[in-house]
C-alpha cells in the first residue's frame, strides 16, 4: 500500500506486548488517561503524523488493545512469545512491514507524551539524511528519548532481535550512525512503568489543561 501524497514512506511500530510487571494489577496500556486508554495517545500521534502506517504489536490481551484503538487506522500483529521480551516484539513488527518502507519509527506503547510534532520532525530529519541515518531525539542533559527511527538497511538486524533489551544493544553498537535531534518536550523521554508514574502524568496533564 502506497502512502497518501502528504505521507512519508516511514512506518510506525508501536510495541504493546509488555507484561506490565512493575504496574501491579492490570495492563498499564489500558489505564485511563483523560478518558482514553493510555496507549491511545501515542497511537493517535502516529496516525496524525506523516508516518505511512501504524503497526501495533500485541502480547497480553490483544483483543483489549485492539478495542482501545478502535477507530484508528492501525494494523495489528501478535507476538505469541511476548514473555521473552521486547526484542522478539520488534522482530515480529519488522516482519510485518512492506517492501515500500524506507524506515520505521519504533516506540514503546507506554509513552503517552509522544507528539505528532516530534514524529514529523524526526521524519524530516531522516529524509534530510537521504533516509540513511538512525534518528533519535535528544533532550536537555544529553538524555536520549523515543521513538527511534531506523533506516531500512537495519531491518535484517532488527528482525533478529531477541530478549528483553530490544534495540538498545544494537543502538550502542551503532552510535556513530545516530543523528540526534535536539528536542525540548519531555514527553519524548517519559514512560509509564508504575501506578505512581501514571498518577504524576495525570496530574501534570491536569495542570497543563488548567493553565
Amino acid at each position: 500500500m502506497q502512502p497518501a501524497p502528504d505521507k512519508s514512506r516511514v512506518a510506525a511500530l508501536l510495541l504493546a506486548a509488555g507484561s506490565s510487571r512493575r504496574f501491579g494489577r492490570g495492563n498499564k496500556l489500558l489505564a485511563d488517561v483523560d478518558g482514553r486508554p493510555l496507549i491511545f495517545w501515542s497511537a493517535a500521534a502516529f496516525v496524525s503524523s506523516r508516518a505511512s502506517e501504524l503497526v501495533v504489536v500485541t502480547g497480553p490481551e490483544p483483543e483489549a488493545i485492539e478495542a482501545a484503538l478502535a477507530g484508528l487506522p492501525a494494523r495489528f500483529v501478535h507476538n505469541p512469545d511476548h514473555l521473552s521480551g521486547m526484542g522478539g516484539s520488534v522482530a515480529v513488527g519488522i516482519g510485518a512491514l512492506g517492501d515500500e518502507c524506507t524506515g520505521v519509527l519504533i516506540c514503546p506503547g507506554d509513552m503517552p507524551g509522544i507528539s505528532t510534532d516530534l514524529i514529523d520532525a524526526m521524519i524530516a530529519a531522516f529524509e534530510a539524511t537521504g533516509s540513511s541515518r538512525i534518528i533519535r531525539p535528544m533532550l536537555s542533559g544529553e538524555r536520549p528519548g523515543n521513538p527511534v527511527l531506523w533506516p531500512r538497511r537495519y531491518f535484517p538486524d532488527l528482525a533478529r532481535l531477541k530478549g528483553p533489551a530490544g534495540g538498545r544493544t544494537l543502538l550502542a553498537d551503532l552510535n556513530k550512525e545516530i543523528e540526534y535531534l535536539p528536542w525540548q518536550d519531555q514527553g519524548a523521554a517519559l514512560d509509564i512503568d508504575t501506578p505512581e508514574d501514571l498518577e504524576r502524568y495525570r496530574q501534570a496533564k491536569h495542570r497543563s489543561h488548567s493553565s
